[in-house]
């Protein structure tokens, strides 16, 4: 069965997270019979980044890089049951 409760954090070393719930796609049936369906929203999707339209705000982060830099970035996802 599904699992219900738990919480978690994530950290990641960058500036944001983008937060992502997939409630504009398409349901999906995958091509196996045993498989379920999967729904608008039954999933989430976390992405640490920066902000996307950080160039257009000073004030933000900002995501630039040369080639001599080198560029590294760290999550750290814990669950709780």
């Amino acid at each position: 069965g599904a699992a219900k409760g738990g919480a978690g954090t994530v950290e990641p070393s960058g500036p944001g997270c983008e937060v992502y719930a997939g409630g504009h796609l398409p349901e999906l049936a995958l091509s196996r019979t045993f498989w379920p369906r999967f729904r608008s929203g039954a999933g989430i999707a976390l992405e640490p980044q920066f902000w996307p339209n950080a160039p257009a705000h000073p004030h933000f982060a900002q995501p630039l890089i040369t080639s001599c830099d080198t560029y590294s970035q760290t999550t750290r996802y814990t669950l709780q049951a």
